[in-house]
């Protein structure tokens, strides 16, 4: 009698530390959701500027671009006119 006495009480102790187990497991499952969420938000906030550099940058090369597409014309037409004047000279 005294062993099934001995074995409900080791039961018993058993079913005690699952408790506690699981408790632990759901607090440190709650700790990590967290901790998820705060990383998701600086993810999007870091995206963001990302996103904003990267605009930045691209507007600077279309402009950088845009100003060496306009001197282009300039260069080719001193070219004609120093290739008229040789002409004119030969």
């Amino acid at each position: 009698m005294e062993a099934l006495g001995i074995i409900g009480l080791v039961y018993l102790l058993a079913g005690i530390i699952q408790l506690v187990i699981l408790i632990v497991l759901i607090v440190k499952f709650l700790q990590l959701a967290a901790d998820v969420k705060q990383l998701k938000n600086l993810y999007t906030e870091r995206s963001r500027e990302l996103s904003s550099s990267i605009d930045k940058l691209s507007s600077a090369i279309k402009e950088q671009s845009n100003s060496k597409d306009n001197d282009k014309p300039h260069v080719a037409k001193d070219e004609n006119i120093v290739a008229e004047l040789k002409k004119r000279t030969q």
